[in-house]
């Protein structure tokens, strides 16, 4: 995982992303490196893709999924 936050460049785009998870492993006591800490990384870029912005919202829509 470290490769792939190494490969992106962290710009406003994706700066959000990783704020929400990083808050998001946090939370949950989740390695970032872990199968589940890579499909969280692979949501929240495609939630990234559809137009949420900002790690508040990336954040409540992650939450939106676990809870559907």
């Amino acid at each position: 995982m470290n490769d792939l936050f190494r490969a992106m460049a962290f710009n406003d785009d994706v700066l959000p992303v990783f704020d929400a998870f990083s808050e998001w492993c946090k939370q949950r006591r989740i390695s970032p490196e872990s199968f589940e800490g890579s499909r969280a990384a692979c949501r929240l870029v495609d939630l990234m893709q559809s137009g949420l912005k900002t790690k508040e919202a990336l954040l409540a829509a992650m939450e939106q999924q676990r809870a559907a």
